[in-house]
């Protein structure tokens, strides 16, 4: 969504550091995985966005499960203004965050798209390099693994996003889930079929 209004900031639970770099088909990535390092990056979106429509696109390499509980890390997060009352980025309607677990009841690593209280979880995750979409199209949310769907939920009402978090959330907690991000697409529309198979045909090509 429009680089030209945001700004990152690198941040870590203690000081800033030097971002450390990863690489994907002779590309360089951007790597949040090492627990020591702790690194996130987070920014502002201004002015808010208050749509009802959003999508997400990205290519990212999960290095490890690091949670062994069913405490959220978040891969990529999406948050109201601190202001707004009781504001969360995955609990609230007028966020949305995609997160990593160790879901207890399935004895398994999980991804998980969230908006609300309402979940598409992919379960038994591993290891390796993903291509996650996002399309909430004003009435449903479609989450999107490789290429394929993997659920929908309902899910209509308007956004209110001010910020965003990678490998965090956007209040500047730290949550490391073992991430290396390689590209992020944000669209403040819902991509038509054609359009969607063409993005994940780019993101395909490059990143192998």
């Amino acid at each position: 969504r429009n680089d030209s209004r945001i700004n990152t900031n690198i941040t870590s639970s203690t000081n800033r550091r030097f971002i450390k770099y990863g690489s994907l088909n002779g590309y360089p990535t951007i790597d949040l995985s090492g627990t020591a390092t702790n690194m996130s990056l987070q920014g502002n979106i201004a002015p808010d966005y208050t749509g009802t429509t959003f999508s997400i696109f990205m290519i990212m390499k999960i290095n490890a499960f690091i949670d062994v509980s069913n405490s959220a890390r978040r891969i990529i997060s999406f948050q109201p203004p601190s202001s707004f009352p009781g504001s969360t980025d995955i609990n609230d309607l007028m966020g949305c965050a995609i997160i990593s677990r160790f879901d207890t009841s399935n004895n398994a690593p999980a991804i998980v798209l969230k908006r609300n209280t309402v979940e598409s979880i992919l379960y038994s995750a591993s290891t390796g390099t993903y291509m996650f979409n996002v399309v909430f199209d004003g009435n449903q949310a479609h989450f999107y693994i490789n290429g394929i769907l993997n659920s929908s939920f309902d899910s209509s009402g308007n956004f209110l996003i001010s910020s965003y978090g990678i490998s965090s959330s956007t209040r500047g907690t730290t949550t490391t889930p073992g991430c290396e991000y390689a590209e992020i697409l944000t669209y403040t529309s819902a991509p038509t079929e054609t359009q969607r198979q063409t993005i994940e045909g780019y993101l395909a090509w490059k990143w192998g």
